[in-house]
């Protein structure tokens, strides 16, 4: 809700001295009820079975992007009521007439928040933070008696033009532009009077279009054109709805004896009913939201945000639909919307994540073959039905079909896929395992594990043949055998059990008669900064003129280069970062590896770094060093 602020003395007189701040829907101390809400929420959220830590932003990071407060200008904030942080139409949907951003802003940044839980790095980024909190903001406004009425300003400017030409100084709105005639509260001004001459032609003519582009007719309905917001039905709803009024606060500040009192006194009375209204509200609606279903499950949607996005619109729209129905009973007693807010955005949040948690795992299966498996935990306490698994590869080979039916996987439990098979190269093979199935309760139904790996390289032994002479055109050109060539990598692997292996790469395809510009030296250092703690701070390749490099990033950093190769012999050497590895923890052993590979001529030598976690699997949880890794490989054909 946005966040005005109002002023104090008497009925009316009282408002005009201090600012009052407590909106049973807003971000300002002592209310702070946006604050309530997502603090609420996101205590059922972590005691949900399906929560973890990685899939979601920490509270720390998503209430620092909701509240307002004082400056000396005004009410200034990082959440959707500072001022000039949104539009107001967005804090607003009026399911009569179908209008209003409310729904289509929750959904907007319940979309970035999906994609922002997808990325282990963007997780408890500041812009993930304030997705949640934005996304949770503009679903509980739908929620809010005065947030479900009104008109956008283009409707509004048109009637006023209408029937100012047709009937000069009266202005009929009607119920679906104003939705009751109770709203008309603690405004001496309007009186039960239904003409809103004044409040639109207030609208129309003293507000800025670019930011007031909605049109609520109890915004407006202040005492004096300078204290049309100030004490307006809506501004005075907030600061003491009914319950507030039934408490005696009102009463209190409104009695003579306490003319001229102290914003202290004021905020502390305030703060108590608020106190009160939060405490009766408690935990929210006990479940999930009703009217919540989620988006059809897939493994091949490039954007699996998108359907779960439109379902976060529709349950706005359905929720302001339902406070259109409740509007007069809402007014009255406003903590039933309160309870069912906490619950629509605890709903929506969970609906962010799955309880699917895919695995993956590898092993040699033959020569430049690895056998892959996919094992997914379901973490709810209801089953999934219709498993869907989806394994893709880049640098390396899937042989057969990638989706492979699983059924259902019952709560609390864990299946495993049938094996892939998986050709590979000399080439860092990147897996990317997908998941999808179908949950009964707030899910987004899609997870993704991606893992990379260095494979082995093996020959398969074969039986000679008797030799055959070449034909001609495939015999090498007269006066001398075929061209030489070569290639190397170096690889730096993060592998890391819980969140996927990330990894560094610099390489190069050579051969002798590369018609590139092939003129320059492999030296330096990749990235140029630290990724996941990876870096090949320095290495040199000689017996080679090579093009500049091509850069690459993603969950492996990439560079490549192509060139000439000036001999029989090529040697790559550098070295690393220096690291620390934590084994046996219980997701695993994260650590660091280090693969160098030269070939010439089918000739092939590698390095691999020491086994950094050699102790026996059991041992307690420990942390090792890990130097700067010294390599030098050195390969001459014969």
């Amino acid at each position: 809700m946005r966040g005005r602020y109002f002023w104090f003395i008497s009925l009316a007189a009282l408002w005009m001295l201090h600012p009052a701040p407590a909106l049973p829907w807003g971000s300002l101390y002592p209310g702070e009820t946006h604050q309530y809400i997502i603090s609420t929420a996101y205590n059922r959220l972590k005691a949900d079975p399906a929560f973890a830590t990685h899939l979601f932003p920490t509270f720390s990071v998503i209430k620092g992007h909701e509240g307002v407060q004082w400056t000396a200008t005004g009410l200034f904030g990082v959440g959707p009521d500072g001022a000039g942080m949104s539009r107001y139409s967005e804090h607003y949907y009026n399911p009569v007439t179908g209008e209003g951003g409310g729904p289509t802003s929750s959904a907007h940044y319940f979309a970035y928040l999906v994609r922002g839980n997808l990325a282990p790095k963007s997780t408890n980024s500041e812009a993930n933070g304030k997705a949640a909190a934005w996304s949770a903001h503009y679903l509980a406004d739908m929620f809010v008696p005065y947030h479900v009425t009104g008109a956008s300003r283009q409707i509004a400017e048109r009637i006023w033009k209408e029937q100012s030409e047709k009937h000069p100084g009266v202005i009929n709105l009607g119920f679906a532009v104003t939705g009751s005639s109770t709203l008309s509260y603690a405004a001496p001004f309007k009186e039960g009077n239904i003409n809103f001459n004044t409040e639109l032609s207030r609208f129309v003519t003293l507000t800025d279009p670019g930011e007031a582009d909605w049109f609520d007719p109890w915004y407006y309905n202040g005492n004096t054109d300078t204290g049309m917001i100030k004490t307006s039905s809506h501004v005075a709803w907030e600061a003491f709805p009914n319950y507030s009024l039934k408490r005696g606060v009102w009463e209190g500040l409104t009695n003579p004896g306490i003319t001229g009192v102290a914003p202290a006194i004021i905020v502390g009375a305030v703060g108590e009913s608020f106190v009160e209204y939060h405490r009766r509200v408690g935990q929210g609606l006990s479940g999930y939201n009703s009217t919540w279903k989620n988006a059809a499950p897939s493994v091949t949607n490039p954007n699996p945000w998108d359907g779960q996005a439109a379902q976060v619109r529709e349950l706005a729209v359905l929720s302001a639909t339902e406070t259109r129905g409740q509007l007069e009973n809402y007014f009255a007693d406003p903590t039933p919307a309160l309870a069912k807010a906490i619950q629509a955005v605890y709903s929506m949040w969970r609906g962010s994540f799955s309880a699917l948690r895919p695995t993956i795992e590898f092993q040699p299966d033959g020569p430049n073959v690895y056998k892959v498996i996919g094992k997914i935990s379901n973490y709810a306490n209801t089953r999934a039905s219709s498993l869907n698994a989806r394994l893709t590869t880049r640098d390396c080979t899937l042989s057969g079909q990638g989706e492979k039916p699983l059924g259902t996987v019952e709560a609390r439990t864990t299946v495993t896929s049938l094996p892939w098979r998986v050709e590979t190269t000399d080439k860092l093979c990147h897996l990317k395992l997908e998941v999808a199935a179908s949950f009964p309760i707030p899910d987004l139904q899609y997870a993704v594990e991606e893992r990379l790996f260095f494979p082995q390289q093996t020959t398969q032994p074969v039986k000679p043949k008797p030799a055959v002479p070449p034909p001609q055109s495939a015999r090498p050109p007269a006066g001398g055998p075929g061209p030489v060539k070569g290639s190397f990598s170096i690889a730096q692997i993060y592998v890391n059990p819980r969140f996927g292996d990330r990894g560094v790469v610099v390489s190069g395809d050579l051969s002798s008669d590369y018609q590139g510009t092939g003129g320059g030296s492999a030296s330096g250092s990749f990235p140029g900064e630290l990724f996941n703690g990876l870096q090949i701070s320095a290495y040199s390749v000689s017996g080679a003129a090579l093009d500049a490099p091509q850069d690459s990033t993603g969950f492996t950093h990439n560079r490549r280069y192509k060139g000439r190769i000036t001999g029989k012999t090529l040697t790559v050497s550098g070295s690393t970062t220096e690291l620390y590895g934590k084994c046996n923890t219980e997701y695993g052993s994260f650590k660091f590896i280090l693969e160098v590979k030269v070939s010439v001529n089918g000739v092939t030598k590698e390095y691999r770094s020491p086994e950094p976690c050699a102790k026996p699997a059991g041992t307690p949880k420990y942390e090792v060093k890990q130097g700067a890794g010294a390599f030098s490989v050195t390969v001459t054909a014969p």
